[in-house]
């Protein structure tokens, strides 16, 4: 089953007398880091490391004693002896992959005609074959890369995705599962960013060789990413933390936290891109 971007919320969910405390202690601050972590929970399965709690509160912009108030002083998360999680999102998560399990088996049934009708069962999997065949083609064509083209928006595109690719098969040792609309779009997105970021710094219209040479830099400073980032390596990921990434190549220190001593190493300009990046603009 293809990952979504979304997951239920009860409409209730504010008058909760867990979130009512968390209002009464933190604020509304609270209830949105909150739902921050909620976020999270679902984008890793689930859980959360107790240890990188200082690094989450850096990416939410909140103090670390909000979220460890928010793990040990409510009811909210349930903790193990390294992670915090909610028994609900595990619960939800279970549910999305039983039915998974049951989508394939009807996928299965559909391909096995010894129970059905042979003739019938015959020209319906004729015509899926000939669907699946049409769909794998188009795939082949989307992925299929072209030469550098500057001005060429596809060009570039398939450039970007082409180092992706690479880079996430020597990190990780597999070949990247791409997924067509969601990559794709996550590719656009951080194409506009980083286009955004080396123009404001360059004081012109960044090239399309710029972003690419701006998307192997980013890519090649992976080392200097906070361990919470380099564990999310999915486009979508990347393109969500995108921001705090920017920040980390600018300097971190070795415990994760950030070295305020390197901030002053920000300008202003840098901080006005940074923030344009989070807001997508």
């Amino acid at each position: 089953m293809k990952e979504t971007f979304y997951f239920t919320h009860d409409y209730g969910a504010r008058n909760d007398p867990e979130l009512v405390k968390v209002v009464m202690k933190y604020g509304m601050e609270g209830v949105g880091v909150y739902w921050c972590l909620v976020e999270m929970m679902y984008e890793n399965g689930g859980y959360l490391l107790l240890s990188e709690c200082d690094t989450y509160a850096f990416a939410l912009r909140v103090e670390s004693d909000v979220i460890g108030g928010l793990v040990r002083d409510t009811n909210l998360f349930q903790t193990t002896k390294d992670k915090f999680y909610s028994e609900s999102i595990i619960k939800r998560l279970q549910e999305r992959d039983d039915k998974s399990v049951k989508a394939r088996e009807s996928a299965f049934a559909r391909w096995h005609p010894d129970k059905q009708d042979a003739n019938v069962k015959r020209t319906q999997c004729d015509s899926n074959a000939i669907k699946e065949k049409k769909l794998k083609e188009k795939k082949l064509k989307e992925k299929k890369l072209k030469p550098i083209n500057p001005g060429s928006g596809v060009s570039l595109h398939n450039s970007m995705i082409k180092i992706y690719s690479e880079w996430y098969n020597d990190k990780v040792g597999v070949k990247y599962p791409f997924q067509g609309g969601q990559d794709g779009s996550a590719i656009k997105a951080i194409i506009v960013n980083l286009r955004s970021a080396i123009s404001e710094k360059n004081k012109k219209e960044a090239t399309d060789d710029d972003v690419l040479n701006g998307w192997k830099f980013l890519l090649d400073s992976y080392d200097k990413w906070e361990s919470f980032y380099q564990a999310q390596l999915k486009l979508s990921q990347i393109l969500s933390n995108l921001a705090n990434i920017y920040i980390n190549i600018k300097g971190i220190r070795k415990d994760g936290k950030y070295n305020k001593t390197q901030a002053g190493k920000l300008t202003d300009k840098d901080w006005e891109t940074l923030a344009k990046a989070r807001r997508g603009e």
